[in-house]
């Protein structure tokens, strides 16, 4: 019987690819073609020339392109994969992928896998969803797309984008993209190195002419310049500079609304505004480049930028990791719940375990404050470790710690003009908005201790499934 669908998996790790396949065939119900390409000896440059001799190689109708850390849990994924292709073929399936907001200054992740181990989902989709472009780490279409679409080893010369870059294709000729839910695990999370920003820099030259900006898992890019409100935006700076490559950077929000607490944005240091071919200011901070070239001003911009991406960071992190940890206590009771495996004895009622815990983690919420007095000591190199103490000793103190900067800005005529009043929203009147992130940070630690509950419960409920294993090969002896 002929395949259904060719799986091809470039890999440099014997025992990794071997574990995808092993899933794979086990919950593939025998229509399943595994291509390998060995690349542990670097015979292929970039993942788009190895995928497209494995397109060559395939003699299934329906093509899987898997990174080799990819493990299949069920047959269900499969089933779904053929089931939507038979009924178009026209269209690219993923597990994982993106698409730009309204407005396009962000972007929206849409995944349907488990990320790291059967416990950890997130971004997750209850059914199939459109996006702009698809996460490498698993996708596929049917045969025929490779009549009129292929792998570019141009632009994608590397192992990042290529998914991408396809998909970016497809849609220009009216392929679409999506997501669907599915029980698999990827068990790393992506590596953003120098190589990566420059493999962007490739993309956003070959579609400048057709797109303002893309998005993908990773974040979200203009073609045309940099965007600085990325939380990624220093790693990818440095990555340029490092290679030699000139940049430009549009800063299309007033500086006033960047310094707020109400918002998230994110802003590189002066000294790569400095390294910069041109940066695009509002018609409000116009002058910003020559107040920088005052020393005095330009030390008081990097503290007020090191404070605002340290509380946008935070804000950040803590609802990312927020939706995850919930994440794994829902997908954590959902197997307590139907796992016969792990099914506990009667006396253990885990679900009034787990309430018990809960009410204690909301009974000893109340964020525990430091006495000791923090302040600025005016070691700039030091700034972010000093605020992540101040941040750890509470909402009081780390509030005093902000006012002590504000004081030290001041008297050292860091700041004047405009930049008093980024450093008042940022600083004098942070209290009430601060609020939000410790309550963030509140709710992250609340869910810590019901994440460690649930973990202690499978370990107990995994001992007594072996005892009761043994007890039963006792009775059968």
């Amino acid at each position: 019987m002929q395949s259904k669908i060719s799986i091809v998996c470039v890999y440099n790790d014997q025992v990794q690819f071997e574990s995808m396949c092993s899933s794979a065939l086990r919950f593939g119900l025998s229509q399943i073609e595994i291509i390998g390409l060995d690349n542990r000896e670097s015979r292929w440059e970039s993942a788009a020339a190895a995928y497209n001799e494995g397109v060559k190689r395939s003699s299934a109708p329906y093509i899987l392109f898997s990174h080799q850390d990819i493990v299949f849990t069920d047959s269900i994924f499969f089933a779904d994969f053929i089931r939507e292709l038979d009924e178009d073929d026209t269209q690219i399936i993923g597990v994982a992928g993106a698409k730009l907001t309204k407005g396009k200054t962000n972007r929206a992740m849409l995944s349907g896998m488990y990320q790291g181990s059967k416990l950890w989902r997130h971004h997750t989709i209850a059914s199939k969803a459109r996006v702009e472009t698809l996460d490498e780490c698993l996708f596929g279409c049917h045969k025929d797309i490779f009549k009129k679409l292929h792998f570019d080893e141009n632009a994608c010369d590397g192992w990042h984008f290529y998914a991408v870059d396809f998909c970016l294709q497809a849609g220009l000729k009216g392929v679409p993209s999506f997501v669907i839910p599915a029980n698999v695990l990827h068990l790393s999370g992506g590596n953003r190195d120098a190589s990566y920003y420059l493999s962007q820099e490739k993309i956003k030259k070959k579609y400048s002419e057709v797109f303002d900006v893309f998005a993908t898992t990773c974040g979200w890019s203009r073609t045309e310049d940099i965007d600085p409100y990325r939380p990624i935006v220093e790693d990818e700076l440095n990555a340029l500079i490092e290679s030699n490559i000139s940049y430009g950077i549009n800063f299309y929000r007033p500086m006033e609304e960047v310094f707020s607490l109400d918002n998230t944005y994110f802003l590189p240091s002066s000294c790569f505004l400095e390294s910069a071919k041109d940066c695009h200011y509002c018609k409000q901070d116009a002058h910003l480049s020559q107040t920088l070239k005052n020393d005095n001003y330009r030390i008081g911009y990097d503290i007020l930028v090191a404070v605002n991406n340290f509380i946008a960071g935070k804000e950040w992190l803590l609802n990312d990791l927020l939706d995850l940890k919930a994440d794994y206590i829902k997908s954590a009771n959902e197997e307590l719940a139907t796992s016969p495996e792990y099914r506990p004895r009667r006396e253990m009622n885990a679900k009034a375990i787990l309430s018990s815990v809960v009410a204690n983690a909301n009974a000893s919420s109340a964020n525990h404050e430091v006495d000791k007095e923090v302040a600025f000591d005016g070691d700039v190199q030091t700034l972010n470790e000093q605020l992540e103490g101040a941040f750890h000793s509470g909402t009081k103190q780390f509030v005093t710690f902000l006012d002590s900067i504000d004081r030290y800005l001041v008297s050292n005529s860091y700041v004047a003009g405009e930049m008093t009043e980024w450093a008042r929203l940022l600083l004098a009147e942070s209290s009430s908005n601060l609020s939000r992130i410790f309550n963030l940070k509140r709710a992250n630690d609340q869910i810590d201790e019901i994440a460690d509950c649930v973990r202690s419960l499978y370990v107990k409920l995994f001992r007594y499934r072996i005892l009761n294993c043994i007890k039963k090969v006792a009775r059968r002896k």
